[in-house]
């Protein structure tokens, strides 16, 4: 066993330029302090006590770019080894080279290899994944391949796996989609193996004037055509903020099955929302899920608290507490410590601490164009409101705590007030940075994204 102190209790912390008014902006030629996650320490709560159970350090070059993070675990009264990867970077914060390695029979061993390629434009267009064989040599295990249309939107994704028993690449996924001219996408065709045998969907969306989305289609392909399987309806408040979904199954017509409403505040961050299951027996919603937000005066997010409706004969129909997350930070808008609950009883704590960087390439601030993200927190997806001076492209990346690129991708703007979708389907929860630039003007905006 590694006998540590843990690495975070010896680090007196900064703070995390991770905010609207500091750092991580387009490339540029001023030098600006660029603060960057350096450890976290994870306890648990246990019989009324705290106790220690994971950490973290990370390790940056002289640009800042994180090469080397490590995990450790604790078994008192020693800190062990767990867990390490290694990266080398494709150029600015992508990721080319991922090296995994855990630790066991004390002594670092590899386990997986993933390597990246990109375009011109920096668009991800094939990951490779390798897993070290028992005999110390690299063997193959999946591979995924992308491309994509002049203004940087996906087109084709295809997904294969190595069937070492015949020593072939077998398909596991494969999907296609399609846009419209302002870039929103308009269809999305999935195919999915299994046992050799492809199950097809298709979501089809649509758009009001203002390319908002107002519903999706679901569809599954049935041999010799499309069934359609579900429906949801997207309503909007004046301020352009998403109130009200409502989702239907097809089931001899149109069956509601779900109502979400949201309720935001001035400056769209949801403070309230409630989910609903269709009863089919009383045919009308039954509660299910209530959600509440809370927001400090910088905007950041506080409190996430959720209940859900229980109907047993001990609570008779009532909203039971569920799990709740309280955020700290500090004088500059950095989360440093996260409080979590459930049913009111303590259930985990982290604490997050951070070094600085002093890195040529940070734009001034008053490039920075009024942008706003909304709903924030967010689940699945979310939007960015931003105002462009002149008709152009877009360029938005999502970074991570350590300052490495999650996605990005480009979207055709126009003058004025833009609106535009961001799927975060397989991004874990966290806090991230949301930086847009125009290319045309070179005006950047940064914004903090919490994802649930």
């Amino acid at each position: 066993m590694k006998k540590l102190v843990p690495l975070i209790c010896s680090f007196l912390y900064t703070t995390l330029a991770f905010a609207q008014n500091t750092g991580w902006q387009a490339p540029g030629s001023e030098r600006s302090l660029v603060y960057k996650l350096l450890a976290t320490r994870h306890d648990v709560w246990s019989s009324g006590n705290w106790l220690y159970n994971d950490s973290a350090n990370y390790i940056y070059n002289g640009q800042g770019l994180n090469t080397e993070d490590s995990t450790y675990t604790y078994n008192s009264p020693d800190w062990n080894n767990s867990v390490k990867h290694f990266y080398t970077y494709a150029g600015g914060s992508h990721v080319a080279n991922d090296t995994f390695q855990y630790w066991v029979s004390n002594q670092w061993r590899n386990y997986k290899l993933t390597m990246n390629t990109y375009d011109g434009n920096f668009n991800k267009t094939s990951t490779e994944v390798l897993n070290w064989d028992t005999i110390g040599v690299w063997v193959n295990y999946t591979k995924t391949s992308a491309s994509f249309d002049a203004n940087n939107n996906i087109l084709v994704t295809a997904a294969l796996y190595w069937n070492a028993v015949n020593s072939t690449w077998d398909s596991s996924y494969y999907s296609s989609n399609s846009y419209d001219g302002n870039n929103n996408v308009l269809a999305a065709i999935t195919e999915t193996w299994s046992g050799g045998v492809p199950s097809i969907d298709k979501s089809v969306y649509k758009y009001d004037g203002n390319n908002y989305r107002i519903q999706q289609y679901q569809l599954q392909w049935n041999g010799s055509g499309w069934d359609s399987t579900g429906r949801q309806d997207f309503f909007y408040d004046a301020a352009n903020n998403d109130t009200l979904d409502i989702s239907y199954n097809q089931i001899s017509g149109w069956i509601p099955a779900q109502s979400d409403s949201s309720v935001y505040n001035i400056n769209h961050q949801k403070t309230f929302a409630i989910y609903k299951n269709w009863d089919t027996d009383s045919l009308r919603y039954i509660n299910s899920i209530m959600q509440v937000f809370a927001y400090d005066q910088a905007n950041n997010q506080t409190l996430y608290k959720s209940y859900y409706w229980n109907t047993t004969v001990v609570t008779n129909n009532r909203w039971v507490a569920g799990y709740e997350y309280d955020y700290t930070y500090d004088a500059n808008e950095n989360m440093v410590y996260s409080l979590n609950k459930y049913d009111s009883v303590n259930t985990d704590q982290s604490f997050l601490y951070y070094t600085s960087f002093n890195i040529i390439g940070i734009t001034a601030l008053s490039n920075e164009l009024s942008a706003v993200v909304f709903p924030n927190p967010a689940l699945e997806n979310t939007n960015l409101q931003i105002e462009i001076p002149a008709p152009g492209n877009l360029h938005m990346a999502l970074y991570d705590a350590t300052g490495r690129v999650v996605t990005e991708e480009n979207r055709q703007v126009s003058e004025g007030t833009n609106r535009i979708s961001i799927n975060l389907q397989g991004i874990s929860r966290g806090t991230y940075l949301l930086r847009a630039i125009d290319l045309k003007s070179g005006r950047t905006a940064a914004v903090k994204l919490l994802k649930e």
